[in-house]
């Protein structure tokens, strides 16, 4: 009876000790350059009990949160870093065009992207989703400018 109080004891500590707190939102993005970091704003998302839903375009969404559009070169290396919090099962990227019904969906590969190679003002969402079923999107835009 004592072992078997001695082990039920062990068990639940190291139960106890995999359950940390869960955080309230997903976890925060970073966009890397060549020669900065950005922090991305939160669009909506659903995390553990709690769903957050932001409506208009990702346009609409940065001049909300008064983000300005990440300055590249043609070509572009663009690197997403996620430090904290559980890794995703899924990443894409989309580009959002003025026709809602024609966005594209970018290819990532090592979780990186591509800038465009023709100047302009792109607008993206970096769309993520975990085994759990949350959930999220994290909306960008990359000014292309040539030198």
């Amino acid at each position: 009876m004592k072992k078997q109080l001695i082990i039920l004891v062990i068990f639940m500590g190291l139960s106890l000790m995999g359950c940390g707190p869960m955080e309230e939102k997903p976890p925060k993005v970073m966009i890397q350059t060549e020669k900065d970091n950005y922090e991305l704003t939160i669009g909506s998302y659903c995390w553990g009990d709690t769903c957050s839903d932001v409506a208009g375009s990702v346009e609409q969404l940065l001049e909300t949160e008064e983000k300005k559009p990440i300055k590249v070169k043609p070509g572009q290396t663009i690197s997403f870093v996620m430090k904290n919090g559980p890794k995703p099962n899924e990443i894409s990227v989309i580009q959002e065009n003025d026709n809602q019904e024609l966005d594209v969906e970018v290819k990532v590969k090592d979780n990186q992207i591509s800038a465009s190679m023709e100047e302009g003002i792109y607008y993206y969402i970096y769309d993520v989703r975990w085994a759990n079923g949350d959930d999220a999107f994290y909306p960008f835009a990359l000014e292309v400018e040539v030198d």
